[in-house]
């Protein structure tokens, strides 16, 4: 396994793939073969129970409040362009992040590995029929099937981690995101490949409440906003997939992650530390000459 990447990971929040608030005395698991939707599927699944635990109605209650709040806002959007812009708007607000957080806490992450991995013998045909295609439209199935497979290399990228080997990141505990949760895309010490590999597993929980709130109405959203969704979705979980395997040193097969789309960390570890080293320089250089850095235009 590459030796460790100099990264301030403590600024760099790490999603688990679940995302939704809720207050429940302790962890629920989630239904196997749900894979990243299964909360969002469980929650659906209380509509038609009539009688529910105080645990089950406060995480029926909140996951429809959160895909409301924020998956209604990304269903509004007017094209493809528009729907990216509005996803990472709500990147943008610490809340999501704090809300995204609060269930990781709550769900048995065991469960959440086990659920996704159980992905990968799933048939698309299986996949036709679902509730899910419903909501998104038959356009959507090729994606959803493809986004599985990422769904449940990602699931055994992150069970070894949820079954007591040495994690390679902390989560951050409630309350302690920031103002800026997007602060590690400009952070000089966080490499633009790992940078760019976290939006996207942000993302994937951002989207997951679109397709909740999608899943929640009952007129059908546009054929092209299920697709777009669909392929996002799909987009965005395999470079979730790519940050994972990296950080884990797990082999994922060519097929859903090809070589140049993986990510190199002995690679990385020394291109953060040329970089370091030459604004080092640079300042040493510039004391010395006693020049101002950032010299005022005259």
């Amino acid at each position: 396994m590459p030796a460790p990447l100099v990264v301030p990971l403590h600024r760099c929040r790490f999603p688990v793939p679940m995302s939704s608030s809720a207050t429940l005395p302790a962890p629920l698991s989630l239904p196997s073969g749900g894979g990243l939707l299964a909360l969002i599927e469980m929650a659906a699944s209380f509509l038609t129970r009539e009688r529910l635990t105080a645990e089950e109605r406060a995480l029926l209650e909140q996951v429809q409040s959160l895909s409301d709040k924020y998956g209604t806002y990304l269903l509004e959007a007017g094209d493809r362009e528009d729907l990216l812009s509005r996803v990472d708007a709500v990147l943008e607000d610490a809340r999501f992040h704090e809300d995204s957080l609060s269930l990781s806490l709550l769900l048995d992450p065991r469960h959440i590995a086990e659920s996704m991995q159980a992905l990968r013998d799933e048939p698309e045909e299986d996949l036709r029929g679902s509730a899910l295609v419903r909501a998104l439209g038959p356009a959507a199935t090729p994606a959803l099937h493809k986004c599985n497979q990422y769904l449940a290399e990602l699931g055994r990228c992150m069970s070894p981690l949820f079954q007591g080997a040495t994690p390679v990141f902390e989560l951050p505990a409630p309350g302690t995101i920031g103002p800026e949760p997007l602060a590690y895309l400009s952070d000089p010490a966080v490499p633009v490949p790992i940078a760019r590999a976290l939006l996207s597993a942000h993302r994937t929980n951002a989207v997951v409440m679109a397709i909740g709130a999608a899943r929640f109405r009952e007129q059908p959203i546009a054929r092209w906003l299920g697709l777009a969704l669909a392929d996002l979705l799909a987009e965005q979980a395999r470079g979730f997939l790519a940050l994972m395997a990296a950080f884990t040193g797990t082999d994922v097969p060519a097929s859903l992650l090809p070589p140049e789309e993986r990510l190199d960390l002995l690679a990385l570890q020394r291109s953060a530390l040329s970089v370091q080293l030459a604004y080092a320089r640079f300042n040493s250089d510039a004391e010395r000459s006693g020049e101002p850095v950032y010299p005022s235009a005259s």
